[in-house]
């Protein structure tokens, strides 16, 4: 919305952004919602003058239904607001677009449940995404709803645990605080006991959550929240402790098991580093390995490993 008063102050996106680069605006609505032409009106009513001056047109997005029934209505808008309503989208069910990243957990279990529908084949690989309350970057899993055989679900309690084949701890804004959760909700005791169970379930940490995976998380300087320090689920050697710079930089790397380039992005505060190497890392009886080898950093070239599997 362009148009919320109480972040208006503060907030550079939408019409802010529009006036720094003295851009023209369309206004598009989501019909699905209800509501439409009182929130269009409503929207432009709230915007100054100079703000509704760079409004250039209007778009109705999400439209089912008899497109007749809706034209009464794209005149009252026009004639209401003095701007042209430039086309009705229709709802599309095959769109693959990323969501915002403070979508709820309701809208994707509908669309999971969607894509699951859809699915003719047999699925193959039950995917679990523990759903965390600071989850980050969950559009990340977005690729794996195309596959045919998959199934990818988000969890948020153990109740709805199943029996997946892989289990993702994804990214999050507050490792401490999701860390607790993991343990006041009982999905630590799920996920252990469905990785100690059974070799055949893979567990999988991204980022905050292979920070979870470890031994401790510190937070000395409180930059996540006002605990110290916590006990991860113990499972990797590793702990982490949270940096007051964040770290963000693009990386090229090999998927050691696969010899495989890859390419992706670091962003966190926090610095995870191995204990007990040594030990853990002998090359004939040691339970873990290198994930990646990574050889350029921000487009130099580097030479050093990064994230831990544990070998079985």
């Amino acid at each position: 919305s362009p148009a919320e008063i109480n972040l208006k102050s503060h907030v550079f996106v939408n019409i802010k952004m529009a006036e720094y680069t003295r851009a023209p605006v369309i206004l598009v609505c989501d019909i699905d919602k209800g509501g439409a032409l009182a929130w269009i009106v409503g929207t432009l009513e709230l915007l100054t003058k100079k703000e509704r001056s760079r409004v250039k047109g209007i778009i109705i997005n999400k439209f089912r239904g008899d497109i007749d029934l809706l034209v009464p209505g794209i005149k009252f808008l026009e004639k209401r607001t003095g701007i042209k309503v430039l086309g009705v989208v229709p709802y599309f069910r095959d769109v693959k677009i990323p969501e915002e990243d403070s979508v709820p957990l309701e809208i994707i279990d509908q669309r999971v449940k969607m894509i699951a529908q859809e699915k003719k084949t047999e699925i193959l690989l039950d995917i679990a995404v523990i759903y965390l309350p600071h989850i980050s970057n969950f559009t990340d899993f977005d690729p794996l709803e195309k596959e045919s055989d998959v199934l990818l679900r988000y969890i948020k309690n153990p109740e709805e645990f199943g029996c997946p084949d892989i289990i993702i701890l994804p990214g999050t804004k507050n490792t401490i605080g999701d860390s607790k959760y993991l343990k006041d909700s009982g999905l630590d005791v799920k996920i252990l006991s469905a990785i100690h169970n059974s070799k055949c379930t893979f567990l999988i940490g991204i980022c905050g959550g292979y920070q979870m995976l470890g031994r401790k998380i510190f937070d000395k300087k409180s930059l996540e929240s006002g605990c110290k320090e916590i006990n991860g689920l113990g499972i990797l050697p590793v702990e982490t402790s949270m940096g007051s710079e964040k770290i963000l930089r693009q990386i090229k790397g090999r998927d050691i098991s696969s010899n495989k380039i890859i390419h992706g992005y670091e962003i966190h505060h926090g610095r995870t580093k191995i204990i007990n190497k040594s030990d853990s890392f002998k090359k004939d009886t040691g339970s873990y390995s290198h994930f990646f080898e990574i050889i350029e950093c921000d487009d130099k070239k580097a030479e050093y490993f990064d994230g831990i599997v544990q070998k079985y």
